[in-house]
């Protein structure tokens, strides 16, 4: 059982815990993390109100958004969502691995049952891949217009603009192809959310979440996207090659990741506000976002074999 409500762990509920709702609501569903937040309050090992109303608000929630009407890709994603869900309670109810690790092994189980449940029921890649470009290409001419108004606006060159409408004009195909990719860390999000809310609101999981400047994995993550580098790099094309790129960007975005959360901590020594911090990752990400991501990249993945928070405390 998960440890009940404890009233003393009990935050008040400001900025800091609204904000990472707002922002993962902007990139993904808000059924992936109101489902694992459902089963967490279900398996809560006290019982009272606030409980109570929690599993039935966010559970009626899910149960409405698996049942609705939905595209084959929408399918897809709440199937997954669900497997991921059921892997995340049993390993936060029955076993002491941090939120890291259990998300990790959630979104893994669910992407061995998807790729399983694909291949029962007949459904091949190629008519996901029919839908997303389609679903993409819409999106397409909302950004098209909106990228042409903003230039229009603030007189853009027409270097800068052409740019911008070829790198649009690659979304439908980027969708598609990194789809497996984008929906895993979407989960990923989803799960570690829900596992920080519960904690925030009193309902501790068996182990609780780490502060985010202690975020960290296993460093077999890193062999893994060896391996993964060396598939994209043998296989330029195929289903190896689509496999390993798409296991690449998860990759990528554990270890960017990590890499804020490495400046997070060196920031919050220097007694610096953490929300400078991330005003300055935004602006550079706006501004020079390949540089930004691949310096966050760098800085994860320097942690992993230097260790750099620790080596920061002992100088200090």
């Amino acid at each position: 059982m998960i440890t009940g409500p404890n009233r003393a762990r009990t935050a008040p509920l400001g900025l800091a815990f609204f904000l990472p709702i707002a922002g993962f609501l902007i990139i993904a569903p808000a059924g992936l993390f109101l489902l694992p937040l459902a089963a967490l309050s279900v398996f809560a090992a006290t019982r009272r109100r606030e409980t109570v109303f929690l599993a039935l608000l966010t559970g009626g929630f899910a149960a409405w958004w698996l049942t609705s009407v939905g595209s084959p890709p929408a399918q897809v994603v709440r199937a997954g969502a669900v497997v991921a869900t059921i892997a995340f309670v049993i390993f936060t109810v029955f076993t002491d691995t941090s939120v890291t690790h259990r998300c990790l092994a959630a979104v893994g189980m669910a992407a061995f049952a998807v790729v399983g449940l694909m291949f029962a029921t007949g459904r091949e890649f190629t008519e996901l891949r029919w839908w997303i470009e389609y679903r993409a290409g819409d999106l397409r001419t909302v950004v098209l217009s909106g990228a042409f108004m903003a230039t229009r606006m603030t007189g853009a060159n027409e270097n800068m603009t052409a740019g911008l409408e070829r790198w649009i004009d690659r979304l439908p195909d980027l969708a598609a192809t990194f789809f497996p990719g984008l929906i895993a860390v979407q989960i990923l999000g989803g799960l570690a959310l829900a596992a920080y809310i519960a904690h925030r609101i009193g309902l501790q999981v068996r182990v609780p979440p780490a502060p985010f400047t202690e975020f960290r994995f296993t460093d077999h993550v890193g062999w893994l996207a060896v391996l993964a580098v060396g598939a994209v790099l043998w296989a330029p094309q195929g289903v190896i090659w689509l496999v390993a790129a798409n296991a690449l960007l998860v990759f990528a975005v554990l270890y960017g990741w990590r890499g804020a959360a490495v400046l997070r901590s060196r920031w919050k020594q220097a007694g610096l506000k953490s929300w400078l911090l991330g005003s300055v990752i935004v602006v550079s990400g706006l501004l020079l976002w390949r540089v930004t991501l691949a310096g966050l990249i760098v800085v994860g993945a320097a942690d992993t074999g230097l260790d750099l928070r620790h080596r920061w405390v002992k100088q200090a």
